[in-house]
Formats: structure tokens, sequence, C-alpha cells
């Protein structure tokens, strides 16, 4: 159909969408506009301006995230006296420090940020960690001699008898088959490991 021809067309359906309309049609209409008028524009700016819908029921696509996460053993002993029990992050009371560890799993399960890790790494050792803006942080600030209270994995009460520094992405031997605790500087390039011993 050509051009002039669609337009009289949408005029006159417009007009006749007037009539029924009557007063709501005059309501939304401009001051100065008739009727007819107000609804051929909106008639013209459906045909030149497609709607965009979304169904109240539609579902989103999303990709699962594969984290290798397991649940925690139940702790078999109760918080050290005097040690703050923190949760997930770790707060010091002195030189006493209680840190919930109840996820296991490597870089994904740091990256969820909900938490202490235990990352097991076989003979090299194992590494309580948490990145630094996770709550990590408190890492940064453990002296030798301070004392350190787990529950869920590794529960059990430590003493911090050795600190290091050591770049990022630094080989597993580092650890010398011992139990760590670790969290990134915040220069982003090293990170800081705190030995933590039986007592």
């Amino acid at each position: 159909m050509p051009r002039r021809a669609q337009t009289s067309a949408l005029l006159a359906a417009a007009a006749a969408a007037a009539l029924i309309l009557g007063p709501a049609a005059q309501a939304a209409a401009p001051v100065g506009d008739s009727p007819a008028r107000a609804v051929a524009a909106a008639s013209l700016r459906s045909v030149l301006i497609p709607a965009i819908e979304a169904s109240a029921e539609a579902e989103f696509e999303v990709a699962a995230v594969d984290i290798d996460v397991a649940p925690a053993p139940v702790a078999a002993s109760a918080p050290a006296a005097g040690a703050a029990s923190t949760g997930g992050t770790g707060a010091s009371s002195g030189s006493d420090y209680s840190f919930g560890v109840h996820q296991a799993g490597h870089q994904a399960a740091l990256d969820r940020c909900t938490g202490w890790v235990w990352e097991d790494f076989g003979g090299y050792g194992r590494v309580v960690s948490a990145h630094n803006h996770c709550g990590g942080a408190v890492v940064l600030g453990l002296q030798v001699g301070d004392t350190v209270h787990l529950t869920g994995y590794g529960a059990g009460d430590y003493v911090v008898t050795r600190l290091k520094t050591v770049p990022k992405g630094a080989p597993a031997t580092v650890l010398e088959g011992r139990l760590w605790m670790q969290t990134c500087t915040w220069d982003n390039v090293t990170m800081r490991i705190a030995e933590l011993t039986r007592v």
C-alpha cells in the first residue's frame, strides 16, 4: 500500500477511535488539540516506534559458577577462653583471635568473598585464606606469639610461630608442609602468610 494510502487509513482509524473513546480521548489530548488528532498521533507513534515488552513470567539464563565448596566439619571444641568469636572475618581481642573456616576450595571459593577458605595443597601444606578486602586483612596484623582459635576446618588452638611475605603466585613449596593463614598485601604484588602451630 502506498504511504499516502497508509496515512489516510491511519487517520481514518484514528478518527473512528476518537468517536469510540469520546471523553477518554479528549482527556488524554493536549489543550487545543482535537481528540481525533491526539488519537491519530498516538496511532502513528505505535506504528513508528516498536514497543518494548517483558513478561512478568520471563526467565533469565544465568551461567552457573563452577565453585568447589565443601561443607565444614562440625567443630570439636569450644572457643578458647578470651577469644573473640568472629564468624567469618576474624577480629582480635589483645593477641587472641578466633576464625570460622566453613568452606573449602581454592581461587573460585575465595572470590565468593563469603569468609575464610580452607585450601589443601596436599603434602605441600594447608592454608586458611581470605582476600584482604573480604576480611583477610586481619592476617596483615598477626604477630609471632598471637594465639588463633579455628572452628570448622582445622578446628583447634594455634599460636603464630612465623611470618613470611612471598610473591603472589609463589609455588606451594613455600608452605613447607605446614598450616598457614594467608592474605594479599595491599600492594597486590605479595602475600603475607602466618604459620600456625597447634598448641
